[in-house]
């Protein structure tokens, strides 16, 4: 992922980057419904939330951009079992669905909002929106 990151960056300089989608991986404790429980679970193991911190945290240059509006926000989850009783209705989930977004967009203030959109169903995920505040039209390239 970093290197496909970094490949958009050099062949889209200047561009707002934002990578988006089911990252398999609940960054935080706060971001699963049972973290004690799935220690050893794939999409929360230490080694995997490792990675996806080291991608934001090391000067590489990107955000989360729900954590960075919302720091503290539980329970928000994007993906809930169909193996288990009723999750998605008891929302015991985990928070898979991520934007990635390029730091500079981030600190300029171009990260609006980012929503979880947990009323819409037909799946085991819920779609994920993020609302930019771009002063001109984007176009890509």
């Amino acid at each position: 992922m970093r290197h496909h990151l970094a490949t958009l960056r050099q062949r889209h300089p200047g561009v707002p980057v934002v990578l988006t989608g089911d990252l398999n991986v609940a960054p935080e404790a706060i971001d699963i419904h049972a973290p004690k429980q799935n220690l050893r679970s794939a999409g929360f193991t230490v080694e995997e939330r490792e990675a996806f911190k080291e991608l934001l945290g090391h000067g590489e240059g990107w955000v989360d951009a729900f954590r960075m509006l919302y720091p503290e926000a539980a329970h928000c989850y994007t993906y809930w079992s169909r193996a288990g009783k009723d999750c998605r209705g008891e929302n015991k989930g985990w928070r898979l669905d991520h934007f990635v977004v390029s730091q500079a967009e981030a600190a300029a203030g171009k990260i609006a909002d980012c929503r979880h959109l947990t009323e819409q169903m037909g799946s085991d995920h819920c779609p994920v929106a993020l609302d930019l505040a771009l002063e001109e039209p984007f176009a890509a390239g």
